[in-house]
């Protein structure tokens, strides 16, 4: 069984599992044991376990202030760098996606001057077949008014 740390996992106390205890329950169950022996097997073990704590809890806390505000220099450090990264890749997709806004902005100025001159030519088209139709029907009343 591996030693879960500092703070421990949920529902165990010192690293102390209900799978540990079942387990020691069936070794034991084999033989027969009086309460008194396994209750001291099993504070031995709690206290093996408390001790490991508590050691590496003062191991964490043995550390001289120079060594933590080296530690806490470094972790800043650290995450500025992290922070400058997503600040730099964040700039090049804001540059990637700007670029692409700028090609569809210039597709859709294309299309509608396209759409324009296609609205023009229609019209220009439309209005020589009036102005056509209007010279010929001049035309007609001319000969017309010549002819009487």
């Amino acid at each position: 069984m591996v030693d879960p740390g500092v703070g421990g996992v949920p529902n165990c106390f010192l690293g102390v599992t209900l799978g540990f205890l079942r387990q020691v329950q069936q070794e034991r169950s084999a033989v027969t044991v009086d309460m008194m022996e396994y209750q001291r097997s099993l504070v031995q073990e709690i206290e093996s376990r408390l001790e490991a704590k508590c050691e590496t809890l003062a191991h964490i806390f043995a550390i001289d202030e120079n060594d933590m505000v080296k530690f806490i220099i470094e972790e800043v450090e650290r995450e500025e760098a992290v922070l400058l990264e997503d600040l730099y890749s964040m700039d090049r997709k804001f540059v990637e996606h700007y670029n692409v806004l700028e090609q569809i902005l210039g597709v859709l100025i294309k299309f509608v001057k396209d759409l324009k001159l296609q609205h023009q030519h229609q019209y220009n088209e439309l209005k020589k077949t009036w102005l056509c139709k209007s010279y010929q029907t001049k035309n007609a009343k001319l000969r017309f008014v010549s002819k009487s």
